[in-house]
């Protein structure tokens, strides 16, 4: 298992968590620690960018298969608060 990376984000932030030549698509998940609703961006196809998205609640977490994957600060004033971790 890898070390858990953190997602700290400011109203209005994004953050990149990965992005693939195209190659192979990961399988990542992301856990909302924060007060805030979480906005997942991510591409299961090669040839798009952010094509999709995905909401993830206070407390929850969601599994993606991803070329691409970025997370954003939706609403509110709280810092957005998270972790995520790449799946073997």
């Amino acid at each position: 298992m890898t070390t858990p990376g953190l997602i700290r984000l400011l109203p209005g932030q994004r953050q990149l968590i990965f992005n693939t030549d195209g190659s192979n698509a990961r399988w990542y998940r992301v856990f909302n620690r924060g007060q805030s609703p979480m906005g997942v961006i991510y591409a299961n196809n090669p040839g798009t960018t952010a094509s999709l998205s995905q909401t993830i609640e206070p407390g929850r977490s969601m599994d993606f298969l991803a070329y691409r994957l970025e997370v954003r600060h939706l609403s509110g004033t709280h810092i957005l608060d998270g972790l995520y971790e790449a799946l073997p």
